[in-house]
């Protein structure tokens, strides 16, 4: 019977350690497809083309 017990541990250790690895694949994926768009980054130039035909209706800067 204590044969039976290590490889049960055992067993259980690699089902927890395969359904981790599930649930980190399935949150990658989720998190790739499910991607929400970014703010536009755009050079001075085209920031102040857009500001002057009254294009932008919110900034942040950024250093």
């Amino acid at each position: 019977m204590q044969g039976k017990r290590p490889n049960s541990l055992s067993s259980t250790a690699k089902n927890i350690i395969l359904w981790v690895i599930v649930v980190l694949v399935l949150l990658v994926l989720f998190n790739s497809f499910v991607k929400r768009p970014g703010p536009d980054e755009v050079n001075y130039t085209v920031f102040k083309t857009l500001l002057q035909e009254k294009k932008i209706a919110k900034a942040k800067l950024q250093a």
